[in-house]
């Protein structure tokens, strides 16, 4: 199955972690991990998110860490 990620989720994760699109990878639950690690999770959302932690803000959109 193609999953589809939001553009806008994507440039604002990439602009607040100054990373490129080729170190981005989106998982089934929608966090995103960068490069090769696969622990830290972030998530870029516009609404709260419990049990993570707040990164900042970016074009609209919440940045947490897991």
């Amino acid at each position: 199955m193609i999953r589809f990620y939001s553009e806008e989720k994507l440039d604002a994760i990439m602009e607040f972690l100054k990373v490129e699109i080729e170190d981005v990878h989106v998982w089934s639950d929608n966090s995103i991990t960068i490069g090769d690690n696969d622990i830290t999770e972030y998530y870029v959302t516009k609404g709260k998110r419990k049990y993570s932690e707040l990164q900042g803000r970016i074009n609209g959109f919440n940045i947490y860490k897991q």
